[in-house]
């Protein structure tokens, strides 16, 4: 792609957002200048679309009716005809390689970035088809290589220079073109699905292989039918707050494997002979990590959520998460002590009401590292990023009970760990 490219993408990006608060400074609609943007740069760019979906639920600074429109891009994502197979034939093929019987409604029932998706029929039984999009690989591609371009035309901005946005971006790029690998996805699905198995509350689909093993343009699974986030009745909301911040403490802390776009439209909250669950779809998107860091990761959240020692909070952060180490070590004593208290604070902060975990916690400490020219390691960034995606959701789902997303992390951490003995058991 071309430097003319990208750099007509980003005024392109940034016409249209000006445009459109000029038009709200005169007068129109700031819910109109929402939608335009949003529809306008979905087009654009696939890359957009994911933005909306995180921005879908709990955003602090969107209405209802605003994060409401940006939930469509959950289910609703655009697209046109030249990126749909022929379904019948892709389906008479796949029954004739695995010998089974797959019905299917021809009509998509959502939309993704990635994929569109059916309901069927397998052997009488209800199953989900998720089909790949033509081109997508390289539609992907196409938009993360203009957003690299915007990535870097944010060191130069006031604000965003300060998250190190090229950094976090890089090391997402990867996964998100994990996300067009159905194999891949297939994999992890089956992982996921064995890790929760036993867990009464969480529902994974279970996903039938012999049809992405026969075209790995596809992906059946079976149906789960839940209620969306927006049709829940206020008063289960808490409750399926807790469950939400369950699954993405047992992903960190037991699995290792965790899900790296938990927005609002991967998830389907059931109540099955009057208990509560919750539905978790979507695997193309996840993250790993080493043993090493979860224990890293382990430690933060034992001294911050459970034993409220935010200064060993942040010792995990400067000892491990923090980057350049060899600028650290030269810092004087004074300096060190200055960066632990300001640390300090933002870690307690962090753990109690007054502030969530999301891309504003990320930017106040790299604001307080960025004095001494650190700043936070990718690894951290990255993971931070994730359970920033899910704590907009579950503090959404909270927020009827005067509660927030670190409320429910503390309570579903210290359900789960007994002793720091029996962490790394399961």
């Amino acid at each position: 792609m071309s430097v003319y490219e990208n750099i007509k993408f980003s005024i392109l990006t940034t016409s249209c957002i000006g445009w459109q608060g000029l038009c709200y400074l005169m007068g129109r609609d700031r819910f109109d200048c929402i939608k335009n943007v949003a529809n306008y740069l979905a087009n654009k760019n696939i890359i957009y679309s994911k933005i909306f979906q995180s921005l879908s639920c709990g955003a602090n600074i969107l209405t209802d009716d605003e994060m409401q429109f940006l939930s469509k891009f959950n289910d609703e994502a655009p697209f046109n005809d030249n990126e749909l197979w022929n379904i019948e034939s892709l389906i008479t093929n796949v029954n004739i390689s695995t010998g089974k019987t797959l019905e299917i409604n021809k009509i998509p029932i959502k939309s993704g970035m990635i994929a569109l998706v059916y309901k069927g029929k397998l052997e009488g039984e209800d199953v989900i088809v998720k089909v790949k999009r033509k081109h997508i690989y390289d539609k992907l591609l196409d938009g993360i290589q203009k957003m690299e371009y915007v990535m870097r035309l944010s060191l130069y901005l006031p604000y965003t220079n300060i998250l190190s946005l090229p950094d976090v971006f890089e090391e997402n790029v990867e996964e998100m073109l994990k996300q067009v690998d159905f194999k891949n996805e297939l994999s992890v699905s089956q992982k996921i699905y064995n890790n929760f198995k036993y867990v009464n509350d969480i529902i994974i689909p279970k996903v039938y292989p012999e049809f992405t093993e026969a075209d790995n343009r596809i992906i059946v699974m079976s149906y789960l039918d839940g209620k969306t986030i927006h049709e829940l009745n206020p008063m289960d909301k808490y409750e399926y707050g807790k469950i939400v911040a369950k699954y993405s403490m047992k992903s960190i802390l037991y699995d290792r494997l965790y899900h790296n776009d938990m927005h609002a439209g991967n998830i389907f909250f059931m109540e099955v002979d009057g208990e509560k669950k919750i539905g978790v779809i979507d695997f193309g998107a996840t993250g790993t990590m080493s043993r090493h860091q979860q224990n890293i990761f382990y430690e933060f959240f034992k001294a911050g959520a459970i034993t409220r020692n935010y200064e060993g909070a942040a010792e995990v952060l400067v000892k491990d998460l923090v980057n350049p180490r060899e600028r650290f070590d030269k810092l004087s004593s004074e300096d060190k002590l200055d960066l632990m208290i300001e640390l300090t604070k933002l870690t307690r902060e962090c753990f109690s009401a007054v502030t969530q975990m999301d891309v504003q916690l990320i930017y106040n400490l790299n604001v307080a590292l960025h004095k001494y020219d650190l700043k936070l390691s990718r690894f951290f960034c990255r993971l931070q990023l994730s359970l920033g995606i899910a704590g907009s959701v579950t503090n959404a789902l909270c927020e009827t009970e005067g509660e927030n997303y670190m409320n429910c992390v503390s309570e579903a951490v210290k359900k789960m760990v007994d002793s720091e003995e029996s962490m790394f058991e399961y």
